[in-house]
């Protein structure tokens, strides 16, 4: 291959392309491509399909199951289109390489936040945008898909196009939590929000999820929060006990943390008024410059080390099964799994998603859960079963997995993953990327053939 754009073909720069996040999936392309323009990524496309080669797309390599990753294809890194505009009209114009934290650095020293965060703001915005983006304040503004009014993408027949919900509504819909399987974005347009001066976080410890759950579903349905988050934390027990349950997770505990902004004074009583299913464990104030002050108080963050293996489950589950589904996965969850495991409780408003391809359990109210242990890649074999059963039991429950984790879908899988969703994802693959060469093999499109 022979481009005018940066080209990786070193057996040093495919090495380093050849694993994401995860560490659980090695693919070594047969070329990197960082481009360092729009242009850059129409040529690489065009120069793919007319050689039938396949593109990988790839930010910063957050996923854990190969999406961004390519065995003997064309990996393109977009970590090179990364500027950020001005605000305007209370909007942003960044290109898709960005990270999440230079872009909050940018408007936060203007006094503005985008709406949602996710717990990890080293990963870039077209790398979200791509999969769905939930944070901790996705109860009152979605996923960060629901906040971009425009994007510029360039889709896998080689044509750069803008959308919106007016311009080209159907690419809009389908590259918005598309995996990068119909175009590749390369700028979007980030609505932001106000923010307020300074911040107070309470925090409340639950010693059942049911009670949890009904102090969940007051402030969601309510919005007096801007961030909320919570986790289950093991109890500490004794060694026997802990042979004997199996499970770190068999005795546990929930806290949950509830941000809320002000300017001048907070009424903490008001704050909490209708809460009695916890107990007040304390409040911390700061200050809205202190972001990542709500993303990422519970969750693992941007200290996830990366030399370790993420096999994390992720998924979204429907009001009415989440209570069982979490206290049976956590009771059954390998007894080899580290104690400091995150497991995050997130709840939600169906009516606050719009994006076609986030796919979402039915009923009005969600309840998001994930499993995100760090491991040494050797003890893979004995937690890998236990894991995987936990994410089959989440969707035999009606929930939904979240794309960005581990995930090993055949092609009936996928088929029921979308349900409905399938035949347009079908179509759109064949409206903006007829030859498909936007495939990391993540997605199966058809059924393995027989060996």
């Amino acid at each position: 291959m022979r481009t005018a754009v940066a080209l990786r073909e070193s057996d040093e720069g495919r090495e380093a392309a050849s694993t994401d996040f995860g560490r659980m999936v090695r693919k070594l392309p047969r070329a990197v491509v960082t481009p360092q323009s729009p242009e850059d990524v129409r040529r690489t496309l065009d120069f793919a399909r007319h050689t039938r080669c396949p593109v990988a797309v790839r930010g910063a390599g957050h996923s854990q199951a190969g999406q961004s990753l390519t065995d003997g294809g064309i990996l393109l890194d977009l970590t090179g289109l990364d500027r950020i505009g001005e605000i305007r009209d209370g909007a942003v114009r960044v290109q898709a390489g960005a990270t999440w934290r230079r872009l909050v650095r940018h408007v936060q020293a203007r006094g503005y936040l985008p709406p949602v965060l996710t717990t990890s703001l080293d990963v870039t915005v077209g790398g979200t945008l791509s999969t769905g983006g939930l944070g901790a304040s996705s109860h009152r503004y979605g996923a960060q898909t629901d906040n971009v009014d425009e994007l510029v993408a360039v889709t896998g027949d080689a044509r750069q196009l803008r959308c919106s919900r007016t311009e080209n509504p159907a690419l809009f819909d389908c590259v918005r939590c598309g995996l990068g399987q119909f175009a590749v974005i390369t700028e979007a347009r980030i609505r932001l929000r106000r923010a307020l001066p300074d911040v107070r976080t309470f925090f409340l410890a639950y010693d059942d999820i049911e009670a949890l759950m009904q102090d969940q579903q007051q402030v969601v349905s309510d919005d007096r929060f801007e961030y909320i988050a919570s986790t289950c934390l093991p109890r500490a027990m004794g060694l026997e006990r802990l042979l004997a349950r199996g499970s770190p997770f068999a005795e546990r505990r929930y806290v949950m943390s509830l941000t809320t902004e002000f300017d001048g004074e907070c009424d903490s009583d008001r704050a909490l008024a209708g809460l009695h299913g916890g107990r007040l464990l304390g409040a911390e104030d700061g200050s809205a410059r202190d972001v990542p002050f709500g993303p990422d108080r519970l969750g693992p963050g941007d200290r996830a080390d990366r030399r370790l293996a993420h096999p994390w489950i992720e998924g979204i589950l429907p009001w009415r099964n989440a209570g069982r589904c979490v206290a049976e996965v956590l009771a059954g969850l390998p007894s080899a799994l580290p104690t400091d495991t995150a497991v995050l409780l997130w709840a939600a408003r169906r009516d606050r998603f719009g994006a076609p391809m986030l796919a979402l359990p039915a009923g009005e109210l969600l309840m998001g859960f994930a499993i995100l242990p760090a491991v040494k890649p050797a003890a893979l074999p004995r937690l890998l079963p236990g894991l995987e059963a936990a994410g089959r039991r989440l969707t035999t429950m009606g929930g939904k997995r979240y794309l960005s984790g581990w995930i090993d879908y055949d092609h009936e899988q996928w088929r029921a993953h979308f349900g409905d969703l399938w035949p347009r994802v079908v179509d759109c693959k064949a409206a903006f990327d007829p030859r498909g060469i936007l495939d990391s093999g993540f997605i199966r499109y058809r059924p393995a053939q027989p060996a």
